[in-house]
């Protein structure tokens, strides 16, 4: 066989070696793309139906936990209001410090200052200072306001208020169960929010797939190399 026939032979070779390939890469884009585009429709049929019940069950949540945050609020401001106030008081005869067995700090009064008395046993009374410490004075250093007879009425009066008070807020729910509520629903909405932007990502990287797979095809069309 002649070299130049030999030569032709071979280039007819490379042509159709060359064709072949090009074909394949073209016929492999093309299915991609198909694949793609396929994909992308069924994801936004999933997410027109999706989307809808997501969008519904996030603004359900948030006036969930508006509403769960105002009766928080309500039942907070319900509690101040009705706090029990004793209207036993009695006024302090002389100076005097006293140490506090709850934190262990001294705290002074003055003569005449009056106290908001809250409990009282046979030798003492009992008050709470205005940043909420509970202490014990020994009724000597004392003088009820309203005679002792009285102070001890209203002391009782208080208590049984105070009773009653304590009865109606254990029947009530907690700042922790609020707290606990408000995280679980926090935690709902935050799923469902997780859920709806990867399906709006997911399309977003599906639509520039397929237009990057355009483009390749085109180049393909146009002769240019086209990695695959």
């Amino acid at each position: 066989m002649k070299k130049s026939t030999l030569r032709f032979i071979t280039f007819l070779l490379f042509i159709g070696t060359s064709l072949s390939t090009y074909a394949q890469q073209f016929v492999s884009l093309e299915k991609e793309l198909f694949l793609k585009e396929e994909q992308l429709k069924t994801l936004k049929i999933k997410f027109d139906k999706d989307s809808a019940y997501f969008t519904t069950m996030i603004d359900r949540l948030d006036r969930e936990k508006v509403r769960i945050i105002n009766e928080r609020d309500s039942i907070s401001e319900l509690k101040d209001s009705l706090y029990p106030q004793t209207e036993a008081f009695g006024i302090v005869k002389k100076d005097i410090s006293i140490t506090s067995k709850t934190d262990q700090k001294d705290y002074y009064f003055n003569k005449n200052d009056k106290l908001a008395l809250i409990d009282h046993s046979r030798h003492t009374y009992s008050f709470i200072t205005e940043n909420g410490v509970k202490l014990t004075i020994n009724k000597k250093y004392i003088k009820p306001f309203d005679g002792k007879k009285n102070t001890m009425y209203s002391i009782a009066r208080y208590q049984n208020r105070m009773e009653d008070y304590d009865h109606f807020v254990a029947s009530l729910p907690t700042d922790n169960w609020y707290a606990f509520d408000l995280e679980r629903k926090e935690k709902e909405r935050s799923k469902m929010q997780e859920e709806y932007t990867e399906m709006v990502n997911d399309i977003s990287m599906l639509k520039f797939e397929i237009k990057q797979l355009k483009k390749k095809i085109i180049n393909k069309n146009k002769g240019q190399k086209v990695e695959v």
